[in-house]
């Protein structure tokens, strides 16, 4: 048997950490352990399994599930799957089968340290199956980087993914959305309060898909969308000036209350976050 006397690098066969009868976890890991890969014929990282850890690294070849809470809260996480060390950055790999990866709720979510986060063709479902679960990438206030070039957007994916203080220089200003994004959950982008703008390749703005971000001032939204889900720009208190490519949530959308200009900023007044108000405007079948 090896004698294993430095825990800063280990190679795993498997990852099955799992909760005991109660739900909790009682497992003590070392320390000094910042780099794990994973090999061979393992496909699924499970619940929690290297939730609040400290480790830096992570690689893993084969992977087609990532369990809720699978890296949540690593506060010193730097790199999965990542080949230029110069940038903080989560990635994912193409797996034996060529399954499209699916990650459950928080998987990924606080974990301060990451810079960017790229997710490729590899991750999530299509325009018919969702495989993602909410806040995949949520609060993680050091990222400045999105690169996005799969199909879905899940709920709440990288919801409050915002600068928290003053000293983080580099932030998350803007974000290019491409064509290949064919199914857009709920409040993919809320609460992101440095972005600035962002560019829209596909034909689908989400439901409440820029809530609550105080840094739009400005925003032309591109000839190629075709439909603007409601509330989409729900609480943006600070724009200023909306370039836009028809009115209401379709184009020639006509004598339905979905094709009034306030649709497309929800039913909750300034001030009154959360709380549903009466409609704006009045509609009536005799109009």
């Amino acid at each position: 048997a090896q004698n294993v006397t430095d825990c800063s690098d280990i190679i795993c066969a498997s990852v099955t950490l799992r909760p005991n009868v109660n739900g909790n976890f009682e497992f003590y890991i070392p320390s000094s352990l910042v780099k794990v890969v994973i090999t061979n014929d393992e496909t699924v990282i499970t619940y929690g399994s290297f939730m609040n850890t400290r480790l830096e690294t992570v690689v893993f070849e084969n992977i087609e599930e990532i369990h809720d809470y699978a890296f949540y809260n690593n506060d010193n996480l730097k790199h999965v799957n990542n080949v230029d060390k110069s940038v903080n950055t989560i990635n994912f790999v193409e797996n034996k089968n060529k399954v499209n990866i699916s990650i459950g709720d928080y998987a990924f979510a606080d974990c301060d340290l990451i810079a960017k986060i790229v997710v490729n063709s590899y991750v999530g479902g299509d325009a018919n199956t969702s495989k993602l679960g909410d806040y995949i990438f949520a609060y993680n206030h050091r990222v400045h980087t999105v690169v996005i070039g799969n199909a879905e957007l899940g709920d709440h994916m990288f919801d409050s993914c915002y600068a928290t203080n003053s000293t983080i220089i580099n932030k998350f200003t803007t974000v290019i959305i491409p064509n290949t994004v064919t199914n857009i959950g709920t409040h993919v982008f809320a609460n992101c309060h440095d972005l600035t703008g962002f560019t829209l390749n596909n034909a689908i703005i989400g439901e409440y898909m820029f809530y609550n971000n105080t840094g739009l001032t400005k925003l032309v939204v591109e000839e190629c969308v075709e439909t603007i889900e409601i509330g989409a720009f729900e609480e943006c208190e600070n724009l200023e000036d909306l370039t836009l490519p028809f009115v209401g949530r379709t184009r020639h959308n006509t004598r339905t209350a979905d094709a009034l200009f306030g649709y497309i900023f929800g039913e909750t007044r300034e001030g009154e976050k959360y709380e549903t108000t009466e409609q704006y405007y009045y509609y009536s079948d005799d109009l």
